[in-house]
């Protein structure tokens, strides 16, 4: 979590977060004997692959219309006239990220 709040772009976030959540998969199925525990592992896997696919289609839709994944830049480019053009392309770009972050973090809307 401290390499989360330390990371300056999109590369370092992803990476941090499969990193984390590898090892929360393994703690999901750490009781191994019961069947329950090993479901409970496999759908939370899947769930998580899809979350980490939305999380990297909003990051790619996000390089497409700016061109940086530094935050910095991303920053730069919110608070420009630019961002008019692009508008739909940027909401949807961050809607994914967002979604699949509160996945990630267990956040209220996907926190079952």
């Amino acid at each position: 979590m401290f390499l989360l709040s330390s990371s300056y772009d999109f590369f370092g976030v992803y990476l941090v977060i499969e990193g984390l959540s590898l090892t929360l998969y393994i703690l999901a199925s750490l009781l191994h004997q019961g069947i329950i525990s090993v479901e409970s592992a496999i759908k939370y896997f899947s769930l998580g692959a899809i979350a980490s696919g939305s999380l990297l289609l909003g990051i790619v839709i996000l390089f497409g219309v700016i061109g940086s994944l530094d935050f910095l830049e991303i920053q730069n480019y919110l608070g420009s006239s630019i961002l008019i053009v692009y508008i739909f392309e940027v909401k949807l770009s961050l809607t994914l990220i967002f979604f699949a972050f509160f996945f990630k973090i267990s956040a209220f809307p996907c926190h079952v």
